[in-house]
C-alpha cells in the first residue's frame, strides 16, 4: 500500500529537478544574449525580450533594471562603448523603454554613411577617390619637379657668395722684408709718405740755415 506514495514522491521530485534545470537554462540564455556584428538593433532587442519572457513564463520574471543592464552588457564595445558608459552610470537607471530609445537614437547617429568620393570626371583639388598608386605617382612627380629648382637656388647662392668674396676688401699683408721692395699698394703708399716727409723736412732745415748765413 505504500507503493503509490513512493511513486508520487519520485514524480514530484523529478518535476522539481526539471523545473530547476529549465530555469537555469533559460537564465543562461538570457545572460548570454549578445548582439551580433551583422545583427540589427531591432533584432537584438527582440531576442533579449524573448529570453526575458521565457523566464517570466515559468514564474521567474526579470526585473526592469536587470533587463536594462543585460541590454547594455550584450552590446559590443565598439562602437557602443560611450552609450554603455552613459546608461550604466545613471542613477537611477532608465527603464527598458527609455534605454531602447537611447540605443535607437545612438544607432542613427553613428550609422550615418560618409559622403561618397567625387567621381573621376569631376574636377577636384583633393586626392579623394584616387588610388594609392595614383597618389604615389603624384608624389613622385612633385619631388622630381622640386629637386631641379632647389639645385638652381643652391647654385645661385654659391655664385653670389663667390662674387662677393672676390670683390671684397683684400686683407692686409703682414709687413716683412719682402714687402719693402715688392709690397702691396698699401706698403708703397707708406714709403712715399715717408719720402715726402723726409724731403720736406730737409728743405725746411736748409732754408733756415741760408737765412741765418745771409743775415749774418
Amino acid at each position: 500500500m505504500n507503493t503509490p506514495s513512493k511513486k508520487t514522491g519520485t514524480s514530484s521530485s523529478n518535476s522539481k529537478d526539471e523545473a530547476i534545470i529549465i530555469y537555469q537554462q533559460r537564465k543562461m540564455q538570457f545572460h548570454g544574449t549578445r548582439k551580433g556584428d551583422l545583427e540589427t538593433i531591432d533584432s537584438y532587442i527582440k531576442k533579449l525580450k524573448s529570453a526575458a519572457d521565457s523566464l517570466t513564463a515559468i514564474g521567474n520574471p526579470i526585473s526592469d533594471p536587470d533587463l536594462v543592464l543585460q541590454l547594455v552588457a550584450g552590446l559590443p564595445h565598439s562602437p557602443y562603448l560611450l552609450l554603455k558608459n552613459t546608461i550604466s552610470s545613471q542613477l537611477p537607471l532608465p527603464n527598458f523603454s527609455e534605454a531602447c530609445s537611447m540605443l535607437y537614437e545612438y544607432e542613427k547617429t553613428t550609422s550615418t554613411p560618409p559622403p561618397p568620393p567625387p567621381s573621376r570626371g569631376e574636377n577636384s583639388t583633393s586626392n579623394t577617390g584616387k588610388s594609392t598608386l595614383e597618389m604615389i605617382h603624384d608624389i613622385a612627380n612633385t619631388v622630381t619637379s622640386v629637386v631641379p629648382i632647389a639645385s638652381e637656388i643652391c647654385n645661385a647662392i654659391s655664385r653670389r657668395w663667390s662674387v662677393s668674396g672676390s670683390s671684397g676688401t683684400p686683407t692686409r699683408a703682414t709687413p716683412g722684408p719682402g714687402n719693402t721692395k715688392k709690397g702691396s699698394t698699401g706698403g708703397r703708399g707708406r714709403g712715399n709718405n715717408n719720402r715726402g716727409r723726409g724731403r720736406g723736412g730737409g728743405g725746411g732745415r736748409g732754408g733756415s740755415s741760408t737765412r741765418n748765413s745771409t743775415g749774418k
